[in-house]
């Protein structure tokens, strides 16, 4: 009896001491929204199957999302990621407050692309949405759907606050010096669902174990080293996650640059330039048109711009 006491002792005081050992690398406020899914490609009246093709921003060589099969991927502010891919992507997110609710959970997301919406906005007016530039965080439809409560549809955005933490979940090739390769256990499923007010996005990610999909990542258990807000339109608010456009206005193949956006010539659809040649990356639904220039979105006429 006392043996198994002083086991049991033993393994909480390693499990306390490993995570005070886990440092956050960054910590920040902002807004969640969604851009991609792997298990519901047809939500909300837009389809991800176009943009589930996209190269993700860690991956030097070209690895899209379905490659990597995980609705655990989190973008975040492009221009700084691309300044330290080394030091962010694989890393664990930990999100820590929901529309101004406390959250305890243990999602297995990691960042592994960039955002350019959460790049161009303001980190200083992390209260204010505006659709072509707020500070934050790029989700699965089906964790923000999860993270809202199941509002991600109706709302879109929603106030959360988060840290990003010194455990490797997926090794990238980032070109920073090592070439890794991907992790080979699965991920866990999560542990709970926060059911936090609302604020635009998707169906409900279910709980269930696999949700996030078959993306290789190291166990979460081993360490390597909102507010209410007005509804804006029932499509994603930001469907950027790789570099910054360069351009957005040629429509002819061969003269843009790559990973520049654009709305098409109807104002219908979301454009992205791969390899010099514009290609559709998700359709607005209908009653919705395709704003935002360089930085385009889906919303109905009027709705979700912000204040002049």
């Amino acid at each position: 009896m006392q043996l198994k006491k002083f086991s049991l002792a033993a393994g909480l005081l390693l499990s306390m001491s490993s995570q005070a050992q886990q440092t956050t690398i960054y910590s920040g406020t902002g807004f969640g929204t969604y851009y991609y899914d792997m298990k519901q490609v047809d939500v909300c009246g837009t389809s991800f199957a176009s943009q589930n093709t996209g190269p993700v921003r860690c991956q030097t060589s070209d690895l899209s999302l379905d490659a990597l099969n995980s609705n655990y991927v989190v973008a975040m502010n492009n221009t700084q990621l691309g300044e330290q891919l080394a030091l962010y992507c694989g890393k664990k997110v930990a999100i820590t407050s929901v529309n101004g609710q406390s959250v305890s959970m243990d999602l297995p997301l990691f960042i592994g692309d960039g955002c350019l919406r959460c790049s161009e906005g303001s980190a200083a007016d992390y209260q204010t949405w505006d659709s072509n530039g707020a500070p934050g965080l790029d989700f699965s439809y089906s964790i923000l759907d999860q993270l809202s409560g199941g509002n991600a549809c109706q709302h879109g955005h929603f106030s959360i606050t988060w840290e990003i933490v010194d455990e490797q979940l997926y090794d990238f090739d980032t070109n920073t010096g090592t070439t890794t390769t991907p992790a080979s256990a699965s991920a866990p499923a999560p542990t709970s669902v926060p059911t936090p007010p609302p604020a635009p996005a998707a169906p409900k990610a279910g709980g269930g174990e696999g949700e996030g999909g078959a993306a290789q990542v190291r166990p979460v258990t081993a360490p390597v080293q909102y507010q209410n807000f007005d509804k804006v339109a029932a499509a994603p608010t930001t469907l950027i996650t790789t570099q910054p456009p360069a351009t957005t206005t040629t429509t002819n193949p061969g003269t843009c640059s790559s990973g520049a956006w654009q709305c098409s010539p109807n104002g219908s659809v979301l454009e992205q330039c791969i390899s010099g040649t514009w290609a559709p990356r998700a359709t607005c639904a209908a009653g919705e048109v395709c704003r935002g220039g360089g930085v385009p979105y889906c919303a109905a006429p009027g709705v979700g711009q912000a204040a002049s």
